[in-house]
Order: structure tokens, then sequence, then C-alpha cells
């Protein structure tokens, strides 16, 4: 590996655009070096070569692994491409940063965990909630002990998804291409309560219905509840819609975060800019954003790939497997 590590996108949509781009473009100033992006859409691939001149374009992956002008590739692109993509950059000996959910099955995901050991490469997955703030300060809460013991956690993530004003048109094409919301979106908060809590999924109960979907064309559910308990005992409640308001004349969401204890209560509510402890003997407000902090993510990733052991926050593709067989179960298993 050179002196700047170089990295290349794979896929270059919605995610891409407002995430991951700004901040690897804001990493050239130390040690990253942006060598290439791929896209099967020429009118994307045109967008970023008037915006990046000297970083070359390809439309097809292949191509670009047979370049070996990278080290690490981000795979951003839909989630059915994600497995292979993967398994050939690193039988290519690149690093691999790949969006969630980083496979449609635990079985492949498992795979893809088993490459990485046996090409011994950094393959972590793009849980981002790990580097927003609000959450990062609902852990320290916890571990700190101020709301005693915990014994249930209540998560909504309802919002519009791709909707009729055109935005996320990419995360409507995962739910068609098939899995719920809760798979392609409530994997986030999964990942955030195995992280919060160390503790694993057990129990998994659900239901599903598509809202969105019966205007549209398409039977996978956009609208979930999910009803689990830990590997401790502790009762999860998750809600998470891709369809709520889609049709309202204004944009509108809820999302909350929400950990109750022995002695005491957690919460984050998306846009209140805060997160609030209610506990036995005090009441804390502590200000925080709700901006995804991926050139954090990416700071975490990059010491990982220089010394060959998952550094800091970085979710692993172990973790990415063990949140997928949740959402995988309960898509497998929902009733109606």
């Amino acid at each position: 590996m050179g002196e700047k590590i170089r990295i290349a996108v794979i896929g270059c949509g919605t995610v891409v655009g407002y995430g991951h781009l700004p901040d690897i473009e804001a990493l050239q100033e130390e040690d990253v070096e942006l060598t290439g992006f791929v896209d099967t859409d020429p009118v994307r691939l045109e967008e970023l070569s008037r915006r990046f001149p000297k970083v070359r374009q390809y439309s097809n992956y292949q191509e670009m692994l047979a370049s070996d002008t990278t080290d690490i590739v981000v795979i951003a692109t839909l989630s059915s491409t994600h497995y292979q993509i993967a398994l050939d950059a690193m039988n290519a000996g690149k690093h691999v940063l790949v969006e969630k959910p980083p496979s449609l099955s635990p079985d492949e995901c498992f795979l893809m965990e088993e490459k990485a050991k046996e090409t011994n490469l950094i393959c972590a997955v793009d849980f981002i909630l790990r580097y927003q703030k609000s959450f990062l300060v609902m852990r320290e809460m916890l571990e700190e002990g101020v709301i005693g013991k915990l014994f249930a956690v209540r998560t909504v993530n309802d919002w519009a998804g791709a909707d009729h004003r055109g935005m996320f048109t990419g995360r409507q094409k995962r739910i068609i291409e098939g899995g719920s919301s809760m798979f392609h979106e409530g994997i986030h908060f999964v990942d955030m309560i195995r992280w919060i809590s160390h503790c694993e999924f057990k129990d998994i109960y659900g239901a599903g219905v598509s809202i969105q979907g019966k205007v549209k064309g398409y039977d996978n559910n956009d609208h979930c509840v999910m009803l689990s308990r830990l590997d401790n005992g502790v009762l999860v409640n998750m809600e998470e819609s891709h369809s709520f308001g889609f049709s309202s004349k204004d944009e509108v969401s809820d999302r909350q975060f929400v950990l109750m204890g022995t002695d005491g209560v957690i919460i984050w509510t998306e846009g209140k800019g805060c997160v609030k402890m209610f506990g036995r003997n005090e009441t804390r407000v502590v200000e925080v954003s709700d901006n995804k902090d991926f050139i954090s993510l990416y700071r975490d990733f990059l010491s990982s790939v220089k010394t060959g052991r998952f550094v800091g926050n970085i979710p692993t593709i172990h973790d990415g497997y063990e949140a997928l067989k949740v959402v995988w179960k309960f898509d497998s298993e929902r009733t109606y």
C-alpha cells in the first residue's frame, strides 16, 4: 500500500452524494486519494467527472478491480449486489466498506466474513448511527448506570422513504427488489440496540403491511412492527416505516429511541437537538446534533486498514451478520 490510501466508490447514488463523498473528499487533505467511481448510470458518471476531473470513471466494477488503482472499495449499490461485489473485491485484495444491509441473507454475509478472514482484509459495514452524537450519548449514559438496569427499548423510525417528492428513490428500489422496511432500514436500529446493550436478539415476532406499495404496485411490507427479547431478557419494541406520510403535502417523520431502566428513562427524538435522561435523582438534558458523522467512521475504518484490526466504533462484517440475522428472521417469519 502506498503513502496515500486509495479509495474507489462503487454505486454513486443518494447516500454517496450526501454522506460518503463529501467526507472522502475532506480526507484527501490527510492520507486519502479518491481514485475511481463506478456506476451504471452514464449521466451520474458525467456529473462526477465534472466535479472530479482527475478521478477515473468506470461503468463496470470488474474493470476497476482489474486496474489495480485502489486499496479500498466502498460498495453503495443495491443490496442484492453487495455479496458478489464484496467477494470479488476481497479476491482482488481490496478492503471493503459495504452499505447496509451487507447482503440479502445471513448465509451470504457469513461467507463475506469468512472471505475477509481468509484474505486478512478489513470488511466493515456502514452502520452510520454509531457515529451520531445522540446515540453515543445514550450509550455513555446507560454504561454510567444513571437509569439502573435496562429492561426495555422502544424505537420508532417512521418516515416516507421514497415518496412523491422524489426523495431517496434508491431506497424504494431496495424495498421493491426484496425485503421489508424493517430489513432495509430497521437493521440500523437493530445494530444500535446490539451496540448499546452489548446483547444479542433472541426471540423475534412481527407483523407488516404494504401501504405505499399498494399505491405503487409492490407487495413487500413498507410499514413493520417487531417485538423481541434480547438474550438478557430486555424487551424490544421496534416500529419501522417507509410509508409514513408518503402522500402528505409536506415531509413528515417520527423518529425516537428510548431506553427504559429500573431508575429512569433515556429519550432521543429526532429534531429536538438533545438527549433527555429522567432519573431517580436527577433530570439531565444533553445537547446533540442529529448529523451523521461519516468522517469519524472513515477515520476509524482507515485506522483499521492501517493496523489490520478493527479500531474504535467501526461496525465489523460480523456486526452486519448478527444484525442481518434479526431482520432476515423478521421477514421470514412475520405474520400479517
